[in-house]
């Protein structure tokens, strides 16, 4: 039977013309690669052709992403005509000017006590470049990613709550844990050997190897950041696409070709960093070879945990457990609690930011209602302001 490409449901649902030519080049290049392991590509150049532009400019503008060192966002670009904005990028790429911008340091509370998750953020510019660099050579890599890792195209968190729950039913314990600072310590060398497996274009290595190269201005702290012999930037377009098949080869393949799943009767399940394996037999025994392969490539695992299925698992804000009846889920209370503590703080002025954060809250921990033995009335309102 052949495989279906994850672009098939975008060139079906494309209605203009540029649409459709890019993601056909996609679906052609995601079914070559599945079918010759060995295939590596050689148009790179593709980057600079203005459908590609195009349709990753329309996925900038759908996301509406902050500016990065040059200010510049999308409604200003808007204002001065996205036709000629593309038009000046394709330009600079053609002729070998294209040089990207500084990323702006954006920093992200993770509570009291702890250190605060460090955003990089490109201008709109780099944003549309790398965009289009991952229309090209993204099928390649997703054609060799597992399907046990989320979230990539096609597969997001409810896939991925989906396939721990469906584990969870033929399994005794679960292994878990995050790995330590996973984006700052992956290693360029490594990423772009890892590349190298299915990009053979001179070209767009050297574009991957300068978005891992660029410097980070902090404007609080008024300092840069050089970037070093590792880490990618958290934050940019394409930082998913590679954190995912940087472990995809230096983890998820290696834990199945070692043959972990028979002789533990293990399934492995992974969400960016998060690491959940469902196992049968001597758990203890393959966390500690799981930390083992990690530190391989010089990465660890933070306080690994071993529990059974009765025992209730945090994934992705919720808490899953098994009963007779079944799995279980509920959404984690801190969350519940930190929401209303957000919204009671609010100020007036500030009451339509609360109302929208509400409704993104409720979209998504809704999710929890499917699997609940009853309707989870934790879900605050927006009336409730």
């Amino acid at each position: 039977m052949k495989d279906k490409s994850p672009y098939c449901f975008l060139k079906e649902k494309a209605i203009k013309r540029h649409q459709q030519r890019v993601y056909r080049i996609q679906d052609e290049l995601y079914l070559r690669a599945k079918e010759d392991k060995s295939f590596r590509l050689y148009t790179g150049r593709l980057t600079s052709d203005p459908d590609f532009l195009r349709v990753s400019w329309e996925q900038r503008r759908e996301a509406n992403g902050a500016p990065g060192t040059d200010r510049k966002t999308v409604q200003m670009i808007l204002q001065m005509g996205p036709e000629q904005f593309l038009k000046h990028t394709r330009r600079e790429l053609k002729n070998g000017l294209y040089e990207p911008d500084p990323y702006r340091l954006h920093q992200i509370s993770k509570g009291p006590n702890k250190a605060p998750r460090e955003i990089r953020m490109g201008c709109i510019r780099d944003k549309v470049v790398m965009g289009a660099a991952e229309l090209v050579y993204g099928p390649l890599l997703m054609a060799d990613i597992l399907p046990c890792c989320f979230p990539v195209i096609g597969r997001g968190p409810y896939d991925a709550l989906n396939a721990i729950r469906k584990t969870m039913d033929r399994g005794r314990y679960v292994i878990y844990g995050d790995i330590v600072n996973f984006y700052p310590n992956i290693r360029h060398d490594w990423m772009l050997d890892d590349l190298c497996n299915r990009i053979a274009d001179k070209w767009l290595l050297g574009l991957i190897r300068q978005w891992l190269k660029s410097y980070t201005v902090d404007r609080r702290n008024k300092r840069i950041i050089l970037s070093g012999d590792r880490g990618i930037p958290q934050g940019a377009v394409t930082a998913p696409l590679w954190s995912a098949y940087y472990l995809t080869r230096r983890f998820d393949r290696p834990f199945y070709e070692k043959g972990w799943d028979k002789e533990f009767g293990a399934t492995l399940v992974r969400y960016s960093d998060n690491i959940y394996v469902v196992c049968q037999r001597r758990p203890s025994e393959l966390a500690a070879r799981m930390e083992l392969l990690l530190s391989q490539h010089e990465l660890r695992l933070k306080e690994t945990r071993v529990v059974k299925v009765t025992d209730e698992i945090p994934v992705l804000g919720f808490l899953l457990h098994k009963e007779p009846t079944g799995v279980k889920v509920r959404i984690e209370p801190t969350r519940i609690e930190k929401l209303r503590r957000s919204v009671q703080e609010s100020h007036e002025e500030w009451k339509a930011t609360a109302i929208q954060r509400i409704k993104g809250w409720n979209a998504y921990f809704g999710y929890a209602g499917e699997f609940c033995r009853e309707e989870p009335e934790t879900i605050l309102q927006p009336s409730s302001i």
